[in-house]
This record gives structure tokens, sequence and C-alpha cells, in this order.
């Protein structure tokens, strides 16, 4: 049994000194005023990444075309999630395509200059699980960990790092 502790989602990022206002959908970014501004998480190293192109495909078709005319517009993976905002952080690139969500709004608490929006088409919401296994060799304490991960004090910690809670009685304000 899989048991959600948190989840994060997955959406587009944007320096606000490179760009004032952006609201292009996934596909839209492709267009040529938006050519060398792109970046990527490398999938093979962000499974929030992973599961976004996963999700995109299985919604949209694997219609590959269009993410080769974001490549074609100069879409490039500077590494996994950190390396990627970084890159966008520093005005290195403008857009992050797939950017996780937690991740920015901490940066834009920071005082950093970044906005944050979910593309019209939808995104994907990466859920946090975790599991006993019955081949648990310490039951008790696997029970007790979980019992710790589902806790107020646990989910007001997962809240406060702009990660979705695993409990709907947890609000998440910010």
């Amino acid at each position: 049994v899989l048991i959600g502790t948190s989840a994060s989602a997955v959406g587009v990022i944007y320096n606000t000194t490179v760009i004032d206002k952006l609201d292009a959908d996934w596909t839209e970014l492709a267009d040529k005023q938006y050519k060398d501004m792109l970046a990527i998480p490398d999938p093979e190293k962000s499974g929030s990444c992973k599961d976004f192109l996963s999700g995109y495909f299985c919604t949209f078709g694997e219609d590959w075309s269009k993410w080769q005319a974001l490549v074609d517009n100069g879409m490039v993976v500077p590494g996994a999630n950190k390396a990627a905002l970084e890159a966008v952080t520093t005005g290195e690139k403008g857009i992050l395509i797939a950017g996780v969500d937690y991740n920015a709004y901490s940066a834009i608490e920071k005082g950093e200059p970044l906005a944050l929006y979910y593309p019209k088409s939808g995104t994907v919401i990466n859920p946090r699980p975790a599991m006993i296994l019955k081949s648990s060799s310490n039951l008790e304490n696997a029970k007790a960990f979980v019992d710790f991960l589902l806790s107020d004090t646990a989910q007001q910690l997962v809240a406060d790092a702009y990660l979705l809670p695993g409990r709907a009685d947890i609000t998440c304000d910010n």
C-alpha cells in the first residue's frame, strides 16, 4: 500500500527581469519570441520532470515534433532541478519548462525575480508516497515512521516547504 505523504506540481517558471509576463501553454513556448530562452530539467536526474514527460505523452500522445520544435527553439538541459532553476534565476535562460513548484516558491520568498504558472492545458502532480514492505525486518519502527510522516508536525513541515500535504485537513496557505 502506498501512503500519500506529500506532493508537488510542475509548471513554467520564468525570470521576471527577462520576461514581464508569461502564460504560454507548453507547446506555445516553441514560438520564435522565446528563442534561446528555454531550459528543462534533465529527466534522467529529475523524477518530477520524468513524471511530467510521461504524463504529457500519455495525455497528448507521442507527438515528438512538438518537443523537437522546443529543441529547435534553443531549449537546453542544464541538469537536475536545482541546476535548471539556477539557469533561470541567474537570467542565463528566461524560462524553465517542467520546473518543480516548491523550488520556485521557495526562491520567490527569498526575493529571486521569478514567477510560476501552470499552463492552461494542465500539468502533473508528483506524489511523494511512503510504504511499508511486508518483508520489513522492523515493522514497528516502519509503522512509527509512517505515523510520523502523517503527523500534524510533519505535515506542517511539508506545507511550510511549499509541498502539498498528504492530509486534506492540513492547510497550505503559501
